[in-house]
């Protein structure tokens, strides 16, 4: 469900925004040797982890965080990291992940913040929580 939940919200971001304004992409395997293909936003998605509640019994709530890291070669102006984080928040907030024959609930704001800047290159990133209900146990083929 991990990797349909990113490949779904790739996919979602590509949708409401155009090829000139960013690219997005799965999280790499080593962020700090990451190369921005775009002339001005990369956009990353990464699965963060999950968080189990069990409500009653029988029923789990299972909250997954992901995030969007906006690779930037610019800070401020109209094709900025801040630009390009306010169009990744507008654009994703409360979009409702479809995956398999799963809805998971809307997309809500958990976090926001600067990553880092290394020779011309911003990163800030924004974590998404969006949540399933479990009834019964809990497998793999569910």
């Amino acid at each position: 469900m991990i990797v349909d939940l990113q490949n779904h919200l790739i996919k979602a971001l590509e949708d409401k925004v155009t090829r000139e304004e960013m690219l997005v992409f799965p999280f790499p395997d080593n962020v700090n040797t990451y190369s921005p293909k775009h002339v001005t936003t990369d956009v990353l998605v990464n699965y963060v982890g999950s968080k189990y509640t069990k409500k009653n019994s029988g029923v789990t709530d299972r909250d997954l965080i992901v995030e969007f890291r906006i690779v930037n070669r610019g800070y401020t102006g109209r094709n900025g990291a801040l630009a390009a984080l306010e169009k990744v928040i507008s654009a994703m907030w409360f979009h409702q992940p479809v995956v398999g024959e799963i809805t998971m609930s809307r997309l809500l704001i958990d976090a926001d913040g600067f990553v880092s800047t290394s020779e011309g290159i911003w990163q800030y990133y924004v974590r998404f929580k969006t949540e399933v209900i479990f009834w019964g146990q809990i497998s793999e083929n569910k």
